[in-house]
C-alpha cells in the first residue's frame, strides 16, 4: 500500500513538468494581401513557437479545385520566423480562391490562410509557348531544395521527372500526376553522394509512351546546394552601389581637392 502511493504521489510530481516539457506549440501565417492578380507573386510569412529548427514547416498550396500546386519545406530560424514566396505558374495563377496550408512535425496546429487571384475564367486558357510540356525551377541561394512546377497539354500519364549531373550521370528520377489543368509540380532534394560536382544539372520533364513530350532547365549545383543566377535585382543593387561610390569619391574630390 505505502508503495502504490509513493508511486501515485511521484506521478503527481512529475507529469505537471513533462506536461510543460512538451506543451503544442503554435504556428501562424498571414500574407501582405489577400487578393492578387494572375500573373502576380506572393509572400506567405509565419512564426513557430515550440518546434525545432531541425523540423521545417511545410507550405501546401491548394488551387481552386483544390489541387496541390506547391508544397516547400520552409526553414525558420531561433525566433521561429518563416517566410516564402510564391511565384505563378507559366500560364499565370488560375483565377479563383487559393488555400495555402501549414504544418509542422511537432505542433498540432495546421493554420490556413485565401489568397484570391482576380480575374475572368475565359482567361484561364493554359499556354505552353515552349512546346506541349513546359517546366520551371525555383530555389533560394543556399537551399537544398528545388521546387519545379511545370504544365502539359496532354493528360496521358503521368509526367517523369529526371536529373542528370554535369557529367550526365542520373541522379535523381520520379513521377508526379498532373491536375485536371495539366499543372503539377514537386520537390527535389539535393545533397548526397549523387551530387558531389559541381557544375549545370538538367532537370527535364518528359511525358508519352515514347516520351516525345518533353522539355529541360538547368539549374547551377555547389557544394550539394543551389547557386542561382546572377539576376536583375542583384544587378541593380550592384550598379546603386557603385554609382554611391562613385558619387561619394567625387564629392569628396571636390571639397578636398587632391594636390591643394
Amino acid at each position: 500500500m505505502k508503495k502504490q502511493f509513493l508511486l501515485a504521489a511521484v506521478l503527481t510530481m512529475v507529469f505537471p513538468f513533462a506536461s510543460s516539457a512538451f506543451a503544442d506549440g503554435t504556428l501562424e501565417i498571414s500574407s501582405y494581401k489577400s487578393s492578387i492578380n494572375s500573373l502576380d507573386s506572393f509572400i506567405v510569412v509565419g512564426t513557430i513557437t515550440g518546434g525545432s529548427i531541425h523540423n521545417p514547416v511545410e507550405l501546401k498550396v491548394l488551387d481552386p479545385n483544390g489541387d496541390l500546386l506547391y508544397k516547400p519545406m520552409v526553414s525558420f530560424g531561433g525566433d521561429g520566423q518563416f517566410s516564402k514566396l510564391f511565384h505563378p505558374p507559366l500560364q499565370g495563377f488560375e483565377p479563383g480562391v487559393y488555400t495555402v496550408i501549414a504544418s509542422q512535425k511537432e505542433v498540432s496546429m495546421t493554420p490556413e490562410l485565401k489568397i484570391t487571384v482576380l480575374g475572368s475564367p475565359s482567361a484561364n486558357i493554359i499556354s505552353t509557348p515552349q512546346g506541349p510540356i513546359t517546366i520551371q525551377a525555383d530555389a533560394v541561394q543556399g537551399s537544398s531544395v528545388i521546387n519545379i512546377s511545370g504544365v502539359t497539354q496532354s493528360r496521358e500519364g503521368d509526367v517523369t521527372i529526371k536529373v542528370t549531373a554535369p557529367n550526365g550521370n542520373l541522379v535523381s528520377i520520379d513521377q508526379v500526376t498532373p491536375s485536371s489543368r495539366g499543372q503539377f509540380s514537386i520537390e527535389i532534394i539535393t545533397g548526397g553522394p549523387l551530387w558531389v560536382q559541381d557544375g549545370q544539372y538538367t532537370v527535364t520533364a518528359f511525358q508519352g509512351s515514347g516520351s516525345e513530350l518533353s522539355h529541360s532547365v538547368q539549374v547551377e549545383i555547389e557544394d550539394g546546394v543551389v547557386v542561382p543566377e546572377f539576376g536583375t535585382l542583384a544587378i541593380v543593387i550592384l550598379s546603386v552601389s557603385i554609382m554611391s561610390i562613385v558619387l561619394l569619391r567625387f564629392r569628396a574630390g571636390r571639397l578636398f581637392p587632391i594636390g591643394n
